[in-house]
């Protein structure tokens, strides 16, 4: 018998229909903790520290005890092991489903899916939230940094699934969306640079630049900075009615993007591996290998020590093998050098990733 639990909102857990009583904000963040580290140990201490902060009360520890003893009888009635202390911590030996979980997996089918299908992924993957993630539990610097975690994977996969849906010419069909989102990410280039591209697709050349200065104000009030080069490029863009933003022809494939993808206008391109791990390529030279010292070490035996590199240059990027033992490819084709496009799967030895701008 699986037990749901749903943390992307309220913390929340489910057995055959029937909501459990798992009690209040203390007894649901230790419970927090251990589902998130999926059957790994987690110490007394680090409980201690997401329930009570850096400085717990006298006695967190008898406290502790209790609050798992509790949680004992609710998630694994039938087995008091299920909730294990193995000497070292404790961990969870239930078994249970996780939305935090299922949502990391729909985002790596989501990144890697065909691009007539990729926004729908994206959305599936997004329903699963309900609001704020991990609402209702103790305001402590640990659950904060995991909070920031998850509200930033869904700002992603929001930015993702507006790029897709750009590219597929569905400009018109977004722009509801796109206002909300706006709205609720005041200082989110990505958001609004995915708005000005629908507007101006739409035929709202004058709302787009609007939308351009009002974004501009903002930052300039609130942070006291310009909006990023390629913003204003884009902003530029807009101005001169290039043709690098018209609207996707029904054949152009969204793996070759316009080189103003609105991908490509706010944020660092990253790297989706296949081990389910999102690197963002912030430097101007990425090593990719075996090695411990590479920038992105990977820890399979097809990969080559130094098997790869990615040079970055006003918002392009470059993929070069870099004397690999088994190649190294790009969309299926063997390669040496090749630019690199959103979308783009490539492989080192066999070992893939996706490429998202």
């Amino acid at each position: 018998m699986t037990t749901r639990f749903r943390m992307l909102g309220t913390v929340e857990g489910v057995r055959d229909g029937v909501p459990l009583a798992l009690g209040g904000a203390k007894q649901k963040t230790v419970l927090a903790v251990l589902l998130l580290q999926n059957g790994q140990t987690v110490s007394a201490d680090r409980l201690v520290e997401s329930v009570w902060g850096h400085d717990p009360a006298d006695g967190s520890i008898a406290t502790l005890r209790v609050l798992i003893s509790n949680l004992r009888r609710v998630v694994s009635p039938d087995k008091p092991e299920g909730l294990l202390f193995d000497g070292h911590g404790y961990r969870c030996r239930f078994p249970f489903d996780l939305d935090v979980f299922e949502f990391e997996e729909m985002s790596r089918v989501a990144a890697f899916a065909p691009a007539e299908s990729e926004a729908r992924a994206w959305r599936q993957a997004l329903a699963l939230f309900r609001g704020d993630p991990l609402s209702g539990l103790e305001h402590t610097e640990p659950i904060r940094r995991e909070q920031v975690r998850l509200a930033e994977a869904r700002s992603v996969a929001l930015d993702s699934m507006f790029a897709a849906e750009l590219a597929m010419a569905r400009h018109r069909e977004v722009l509801p969306e796109l206002f909300a989102s706006a709205d609720d990410n005041p200082l989110r280039e990505q958001v609004w640079s995915s708005l000005m591209v629908a507007l101006y697709r739409s035929g709202r050349q004058a709302d787009a630049l609007r939308t351009y200065q009002q974004f501009r104000e903002r930052m300039i009030d609130e942070l006291g900075i310009e909006p990023s080069p390629e913003m204003r490029r884009l902003e530029q863009l807009v101005l001169d009615q290039s043709a690098d933003l018209a609207v996707p022809s029904a054949g152009q494939s969204a793996r070759a993007p316009s080189t103003v993808d609105v991908r490509a206008a706010t944020v660092d391109a990253r790297l989706v591996m296949e081990d389910g791990r999102t690197v963002v390529l912030a430097r101007r030279v990425t090593v990719i290998g075996r090695e411990d010292t590479a920038d992105i070490a990977i820890d399979d035996r097809r990969v080559s020590r130094q098997h790869a590199i990615i040079r970055s240059r006003q918002g392009r990027y470059e993929l070069v093998d870099d004397g690999s033992t088994n190649g190294t490819e790009a969309n299926g084709q063997s390669i040496d050098r090749h630019e690199l496009a959103h979308g783009d799967v490539i492989s080192l030895g066999g070992f893939e990733m996706r490429f998202v701008q």
